[in-house]
């Protein structure tokens, strides 16, 4: 390989990196972002589940 055509990967390799790191981050953000909004969902189910159960309860014991 030519010393001009290592220079020319090697000055752009920093922008290529900065590219991938910016959409590494992005990436990384979405999942972290989609585990807390399941992590909600969940919490909200299991509290209307749990809600429901003992709503259920109260109507058997009061026949």
């Amino acid at each position: 390989m030519k010393a001009s055509a290592v220079s020319t990967i090697t000055k752009s390799l920093p922008i290529a990196f900065s590219v991938l790191v910016n959409y590494s981050l992005l990436a990384t953000l979405g999942y972290i972002n989609l585990f807390y909004k399941k992590k909600s969902i969940s919490a909200i189910l299991s509290s209307t589940v749990k809600l429901s159960t003992k709503k259920e309860e109260e109507i058997k014991s009061s026949n």
